[in-house]
């Protein structure tokens, strides 16, 4: 079994991340911003050719997806905010466009398994029709396996980089904190063992982006999307007239907001068990928003080194399980 046999997908409401294994057998991650629009004739030959790797079909229709969406067609371009959102074909476009991208950057497409994720919530009522969709624009060569966003984390955490445990699954019990755009995801894994009382979901944060939006025209007369709003919440700042402000106190004041559900949502989900636990995860691209509270609540709480990539390497780590896993058997 090779390990570019696998490839991985967090379709994200803000970034698509992809995790894969290159020709010459190296790890790369990569994201693109989650837009769509429906593609035009670009007259520029040079940009033309750049928009090519970001024009998908789906159907009879084609998309831009990712920088070139933004760059075309800002005002059009479309992300996905519904729970229904597996169903559109920006989501598909999305899908193909990223198996796209994985293709051109690994230099092969040697992949036999593909890997993606849904927030907790939505996991149970979605997997299999995800599994359709996909395995319908992909083609049925493909596996496809679906798992709960936050399971990623953990994989990554348990899992070594060719997909072998690194440490005994049925001897650790950790929780799960997974905050993404969309949603914060939760999972409690007992003994290597998912337990549904665990698992809830919440808002995430774009809570924190629309509240910054809120704030910033209330009190400063500053108009700015949600784009620009969760990149504030990382930079603390934000491009005006061509310079740049510090909104570093606006910014404090919409995190409050995520960081209080996150943590009250918790604490409903795991208090009872918590301090039992070998530690709490704490992942996806807020997770640098809400750590300090967690940790202060929860010592043993650890975020992961590069938290926007847990869950997609981590879902790439459990196909290359499940692939090591059926050649030992034989199949």
């Amino acid at each position: 079994m090779s390990i570019t046999e696998v490839v991985s997908l967090d379709i994200g409401h803000s970034a698509v991340k992809a995790a894969f294994a290159n020709k010459d057998g190296v790890r790369q991650t990569f994201l693109f911003p989650a837009v769509v629009s429906s593609a035009v004739v670009i007259s520029d030959e040079t940009e033309a050719r750049r928009a090519a790797l970001e024009t998908v079909r789906v159907g009879n229709r084609d998309y831009f997806v990712g920088h070139t969406a933004l760059i075309q067609a800002a005002q059009t371009a479309t992300t996905g905010l519904s729970e229904n959102w597996i169903e559109t074909p920006e989501h598909t476009a999305l899908l193909v466009g990223g198996l796209q991208k994985i293709r051109a950057a690994a230099g092969l497409d040697n992949a036999k398994m593909l890997v993606l994720g849904l927030p907790a919530k939505m996991f149970t009522r979605q997997r299999n029709r995800l599994k359709e969709i996909a395995a319908a624009a992909v083609g049925p060569e493909m596996d496809i396996r679906v798992i709960p966003q936050p399971i990623g984390a953990y994989y990554l955490n348990i899992l070594d980089t060719n997909g072998t445990p690194a440490r005994s699954l049925s001897a650790e019990s950790w929780g799960i904190v997974e905050i993404g755009h969309y949603t914060t995801d939760f999972a409690l894994i007992r003994n290597g063992r998912w337990a549904e009382n665990g698992s809830g979901s919440c808002n995430g944060v774009r809570v924190a982006a629309e509240h910054l939006v809120r704030i910033l025209a209330d009190t400063r007369k500053i108009t700015i999307d949600l784009f620009e709003a969760e990149e504030a919440l990382r930079t603390r700042e934000i491009r005006v007239w061509g310079k740049g402000e510090d909104v570093s106190e606006e910014v404090q004041h919409a995190v409050e907001y995520l960081v209080s559900e996150v943590v009250d949502n918790a604490v409903r989900l795991m208090e009872g068990i918590v301090s039992r636990l070998n530690g709490v995860i704490v992942a996806g691209g807020g997770a640098n928003l809400v750590y300090a509270a967690l940790r202060e609540k929860w010592p043993h709480a650890v975020m992961i080194e590069t938290p926007r990539f847990a869950v997609v390497e981590g879902m790439r780590r459990y196909g290359l399980s499940v692939r090591y896993a059926a050649s030992v058997m034989g199949r």
